[in-house]
């Protein structure tokens, strides 16, 4: 006799402007109803509503406190985000949570350390013990300094996961030095992407795709104010051997867009030639993007996990450790061996 289908709740950012996120979201879906068989449910892990789709050329519109505010500012503007925040989201968490058999966070998504972050998987880890519903944690990732209030929610929240599964052996590090907890080894969600169907784009050409990543994130995470100029001249010279005449911006988020019109400005009039940018508005249209390509260059793991996924050659512009880890760890590893990994741990979380 066959069990009966459990409900599923898949949790993570798969709602955001992020075609990676969004990449993991549609994989972890193919996992549990073609693969598990099993009932898919899915809420974003931050937002109430679906992000549009459509790509500005302008930054996003999030306000960050000055570089010369007090601790005291910054700590009381944290918490008037996480009153917000809880205010917008109670009902749709609660009615989630009490609506499903089992949850799985994360797929791909780092646990980030940024005092929001943390808040909100403390706060859906919370209703799912008020609930009795069991969880585990999927093919996470983290870096970065935690404060002492990341410590506590994203301990509380990891400590009662009945499984956490870390997609490189950095992020294993860093749990454990951070939080003391113990977790297993297996690889991002994503890379079950060529498994979804309806994706039938064979032919190649001769384009090298360029995503330059917005220039705030070099920022963060080298701890270096690099001048515009300057940051634009280290991506011209991955591309400099090449006829520019093949090379094409993309990107996979809204301030990437905005960092490849920038980009775009410089190298015409660095050589005066206008290099095109391939439009994603949506997650079909940069699978199709980066399977036509002949050669990626990004510092945008999720770019590069989906060209590796689609046997595209590609290049690693390391902008942070993850980066580092990425091209350190997938570099030799066959598609094949990850995707039956990623099936067989996720296999484990539901063996019972």
């Amino acid at each position: 006799m066959n069990k009966p289908k459990k409900n599923i709740l898949v949790i993570n950012e798969g709602n955001s402007d992020n075609l990676g996120d969004q990449a993991i979201k549609k994989s972890l879906e193919y996992i549990i109803k073609d693969c598990l068989n099993q009932n898919y449910n899915f809420e974003d892990l931050s937002r109430y509503k679906k992000t549009n789709n459509f790509y500005f050329g302008g930054k996003n519109n999030l306000k960050k406190s000055k570089p010369n505010s007090s601790k005291l500012y910054k700590t009381l503007v944290t918490f008037l985000l996480r009153f917000i925040w809880i205010t917008r989201n109670f009902y749709r968490i609660n009615k989630a949570v009490k609506s499903n058999d089992y949850a799985i966070i994360g797929g791909g998504q780092l646990l980030l350390a940024n005092n929001i972050f943390p808040f909100e998987v403390f706060i859906w880890t919370i209703f799912l013990k008020i609930y009795n519903i069991k969880y585990s944690f999927f093919s996470v990732g983290t870096e970065g300094k935690f404060s002492k209030f990341d410590i506590f929610f994203l301990k509380n929240a990891l400590s009662g996961a009945e499984k956490l599964y870390v997609r490189d052996q950095l992020s294993k590090d860093l749990i454990n030095k951070n939080f003391n907890i113990n977790s297993i080894l297996t690889y991002d969600t994503a890379f079950m992407y060529n498994k979804i169907q309806n994706l039938n784009y064979n032919f190649k050409t001769k384009f090298i795709l360029l995503g330059i990543v917005d220039i705030e994130v070099y920022r963060a995470k080298k701890n270096d104010f690099i001048a515009e100029d300057e940051y634009h001249q280290l991506w011209f010279e991955l591309i400099k051997s090449y006829d520019i005449k093949n090379v094409k911006l993309f990107y996979s988020t809204n301030n990437d867009k905005s960092e490849c019109i920038k980009f775009q400005k410089f190298i015409t009039k660095k050589s005066g030639f206008k290099i095109d940018i391939l439009e994603n508005t949506n997650l079909k249209m940069f699978i199709k993007n980066i399977k036509k390509a002949k050669l990626v260059i990004s510092g945008r793991m999720h770019s590069l996990i989906l060209a590796k996924t689609f046997k595209v050659d590609y290049i690693t512009f390391e902008v942070s450790d993850k980066l580092a880890e990425f091209e350190k760890i997938y570099k030799n590893l066959e598609i094949g061996f990850i995707q039956d990994d990623i099936i067989k741990k996720i296999k484990l979380i539901f063996q019972n």
